[in-house]
């Protein structure tokens, strides 16, 4: 049976928000597959360290983390000649500097790009400039940049040469964007590209549709500017012509967004089902970033449908008055929830037409095929 060094820096046990939750499917799907799984994964503040227990997984490995990422270098060496796995996999571009490239250039090698870190970094540096000068401190009175649909199309950023090479030192380059995954073929010579959306475990959900929207959030630039166009350009659009709609608002970090009017804050919920259960609609105004919003294919799985901002840069599974709505403008936006919160009857056929595509084509068995169609794998 042959066994994966799985490196990650940052994820959670349960799962805190969908990154988690896609690095775990992958996970589960590589353990269905017959694949021994050694996780060597850093202390967060979320999780208690413990040291070399299980998870359901093989092994469970917890470093305390360190600013020295020379030490944990040495440690993943170390762990590496330890279990002499035939697969590493490795997360996030930006901690390719803890994996011994030259020492274990006989074992496969394996990066999974979630987005283009290079970038969320300049985007976000940028964005937190402009954040600091202009600092909110009600719904009322928010800095126009914080929420303009081309702050960051004045800047035209492109991922940094440096990040193409990180990619290029692995035999593999995992993408689950289309985008990103042309551009990794375009600027690398080496390493393979293997592209496949997020795919979630199926889920057995029948949803009330009741006169709700829900709005999940992350204590991250683009949930924050997103949210900030959804109550200055959006709500009051809905509320003109539906005083009493309401969203519920909840995720890891929610209670760091300003409160609005018809907007119930419900901070973490560790049980999305309920919240789901009740909703007419998912919403994710959010229009910048790469890789995936990984709520929009959740939200899909649940039987609800999502309605969403168009992005480029980001892979979005919605077909666009199918399985949900893709929306260009604030204006858009506002129509197409306010379709789904005042006819119950299509928010259950959306919903259930979401679910039914999901399930088709957006499953641990799509993740399977392309993990098997790769030679190394």
């Amino acid at each position: 049976m042959k066994k994966i060094v799985y490196f990650h820096p940052k994820i959670n046990l349960p799962p805190l928000g969908g990154g988690d939750t896609h690095s775990h499917e992958i996970l589960k799907t590589l353990k269905e597959m017959g694949y021994k799984i050694f996780l060597f994964l850093l202390e967060i503040e979320e999780q208690p360290i413990i040291t070399r227990t299980n998870w359901g997984y093989e092994e469970v490995y917890l470093f305390k983390k360190t600013a020295d990422r020379l030490i944990i270098k040495r440690a993943l060496s170390k762990y590496i000649d330890e279990i002499k796995p035939q697969f590493i996999f490795m997360n996030y571009a930006s901690w390719d500097c803890v994996l011994d490239h030259e020492k274990h250039a006989s074992i496969k090698r394996i990066i999974y790009n979630h987005h283009f870190e290079s970038i969320r970094y300049k985007m976000g540096t940028y964005y937190r400039d402009v954040w600091n000068k202009h600092l909110p401190k009600s719904y009322l009175h928010i800095y126009k940049d914080l929420y303009a649909q081309d702050l960051f199309k004045k800047k035209d950023f492109k991922p940094d040469p440096k990040e193409y090479e990180v990619y290029d030192r692995y035999d593999l380059t995992f993408v689950c964007a289309d985008f990103g995954a042309a551009l990794i073929k375009t600027n690398c010579k080496k390493t393979q590209v293997v592209s496949f959306p997020v795919t979630l475990t199926p889920k057995e959900s029948q949803p009330k549709y009741q006169k709700l929207a829900l709005f999940t959030v992350s204590p991250y630039t683009f949930a924050f500017q997103g949210y900030y166009f959804f109550i200055k350009c959006i709500l009051p659009l809905i509320l003109k012509r539906e005083p009493l709609f309401r969203v519920r608002l909840f995720g890891p970090g929610s209670e760091l967004f300003l409160p609005a009017p018809n907007i119930i804050c419900k901070k973490y919920v560790l049980n999305l089902e309920g919240e789901y259960q009740k909703a007419s609609m998912t919403l994710c105004p959010s229009f910048s970033g790469t890789g995936q919003q990984i709520k929009i294919i959740e939200a899909m799985h649940y039987g609800i449908a999502p309605v969403s901002m168009e992005n480029p840069m980001q892979f979005n599974p919605t077909i666009n008055a199918e399985t949900g709505f893709v929306a260009k403008t604030a204006e858009e936006f506002a129509d197409y929830t306010l379709r789904l919160y005042q006819n119950r009857e299509l928010a259950m056929e959306m919903g259930q037409n979401a679910q039914r595509y999901a399930r088709a084509n957006f499953t641990n068995t799509l993740l399977k095929e392309r993990l098997k169609s790769v030679e190394v794998i």
